[in-house]
């Protein structure tokens, strides 16, 4: 007959060990997940900084690796996230109060609706926006090249996120399911809208700067990219789109004048005599 086994000695650890190290997995794994989230946030930030120089034919390898990390972060932020953040807050709100936009299409199949709903959800953002930028040109108007690039990536966002939710079970049945839940299907539809909000951030409009002169240094302008804790990063302002340039100007006791205006049709004021 085989000998019987010894049972085992080990002990499990004492209950408030466990919840102890329960609670540094946890710790560790939210320290992880904000440091992931904000390493995408300044990713997003770099590519809406590097999209917008593009727009004015500025040179942008050289500027990214000029301006602080927090100051990327601040444009993935405001730019980017909030107004995502917004659109799910948006959609959860109508998810809550029990609006379904597909009650009059109860004929077609789960996929289909899920399709639908993104899109419309995604198209009419973009009409919201096309308005907005049409009646505030201060923030910049889009001519129909931007409004039509636009419109394609309210398209391939939409398109985006549905695939996935076609392809990937787990996806849908998570946007399925209405517990969990309103605020899975609002994320879906705010990463949706990320395209679209990641070109708006893009096109708008960089202020125009003027560093006033000082005993020692003389006076610059130039479009405003970003400010270090003692500079200026300025991007030239030529007529000859090869020839624009980034420039360091000094802030340092220098008076510093902005306008999101056309510098022409609206000048600064004129700068303070310097003192002999």
């Amino acid at each position: 007959m085989p000998e019987p086994q010894e049972a085992s000695t080990a002990t499990p650890p004492p209950q408030s060990l466990q919840t102890w190290m329960d609670l540094f997995e946890l710790v560790t794994k939210a320290i992880g997940a904000l440091a992931a989230l904000a390493s995408v946030v300044y990713l997003v930030g770099a590519a809406v900084l590097a999209g917008r120089l593009s727009m004015y034919s500025l040179p942008w390898e050289v500027v990214i690796n000029q301006l602080p990390q927090s100051f990327l972060l601040a444009i993935g932020i405001t730019e980017v996230m909030t107004p995502l953040i917004i659109v799910g807050v948006i959609y959860l709100f109508v998810l809550l109060g029990s609006w379904e936009l597909l009650a009059v299409v109860k004929s077609v199949g789960p996929e289909v609706k899920r399709v639908f709903e993104i899109s419309l959800w995604v198209l009419t953002g973009l009409a919201v926006l096309l308005v907005a930028r049409l009646l505030f040109h201060a923030a910049g108007g889009w001519g129909w090249e931007k409004a039509l690039i636009a419109a394609l990536a309210a398209i391939f966002g939409a398109a985006a996120t549905s695939l996935v939710l076609l392809r990937v079970p787990a996806a849908a049945n998570a946007w399925s399911q209405k517990d969990p839940h309103p605020v899975v299907r609002s994320a879906v539809v705010a990463v949706a809208f990320l395209p679209l909000i990641s070109w708006n951030a893009m096109t708008l409009p960089l202020p125009y700067a003027l560093a006033c002169p000082t005993k020692s240094l003389a006076k610059e302008n130039g479009w405003l990219i970003g400010q270090t804790s003692d500079r200026l990063i300025l991007g030239s302002t030529e007529a000859d789109l090869s020839r624009r340039h980034i420039m360091l100007a000094p802030s340092t006791d220098s008076p510093i004048m902005a306008t999101y205006q056309d510098p022409k049709a609206v000048p600064l004021p004129p700068c303070p005599t310097v003192p002999g």
